[in-house]
C-alpha cells in the first residue's frame, strides 16, 4: 500500500497499519513468546524515554535514572521529615497545663517528661469591678447584660434603708 509520509493523514495511517503488524498474531512469538523471555536485556542499555535527564536533555540510562530517583526521593524524605520536626516538635518549650491534664490524662506529657502537676492556667476569667451594689441592664445593642453600679440616688436610698445614712 502506497501511503504519502509528507503529510500528517499518511503518517497516521503508516503508525497504524506498524501498530497492527507489529501486534499481529505472526509477531506475537517476537513480542510474547520463547524468543522474548530466553535473553535477558541489560540494565545499562535500557533506556525510559519518559524520564530525560535536566541538563542534557537526552535519555538516561536506567542506573543512572535509579540513582537520581533515589537521590530525589531522600531529598523529599528529608524535607518531609524537617517540616514534621517543625510543625510537630517532640520536645516542647511550652508548660503542660492543668486543663491539658484533665482532657488527656497522661498523654498530655508526651512532649516534656512527667510532673505531679500542671503548670496553672494562664487564662483569667473577666470579673466585673467590685463595687458594692449594681445592677444588670442591657448593654448598648440590646445582646447581653452588663452589670452597673448603681446611681447616687439609688445608693443614698439603699444607705437609708439599711439603716447607715440618717
Amino acid at each position: 500500500m502506497n501511503v504519502p509520509l509528507y503529510d500528517t493523514i499518511g503518517l497516521q495511517i503508516y503508525r497504524e497499519l506498524m501498530k497492527r503488524e507489529s501486534e499481529g498474531a505472526a509477531n506475537w512469538h517476537v513480542n510474547y513468546g520463547k524468543e522474548a523471555l530466553q535473553k535477558a536485556p541489560d540494565a545499562s542499555k535500557m533506556i525510559n524515554l519518559g524520564k530525560f535527564s535536566k541538563f542534557a536533555s537526552v535519555p538516561m540510562p536506567l542506573d543512572v535514572q535509579l540513582k537520581a530517583i533515589r537521590a530525589e526521593r531522600q531529598k523529599e524524605t528529608d524535607r518531609v521529615a524537617a517540616y514534621e520536626k517543625q510543625v510537630y516538635p517532640t520536645k516542647s518549650e511550652h508548660p503542660v497545663s492543668e486543663l491539658s491534664l484533665r482532657w488527656y490524662g497522661d498523654a498530655a506529657w508526651h512532649t516534656q517528661p512527667k510532673q505531679e502537676a500542671g503548670a496553672p492556667s494562664t487564662y483569667t476569667a473577666y470579673e466585673p469591678k467590685a463595687v458594692r451594689w449594681n445592677r444588670r441592664v442591657w448593654d448598648v445593642d440590646r445582646v447581653q447584660y452588663v452589670h452597673e453600679g448603681l446611681l447616687p440616688a439609688h445608693v443614698s436610698a439603699r444607705l437609708k434603708a439599711e439603716g447607715a445614712e440618717k
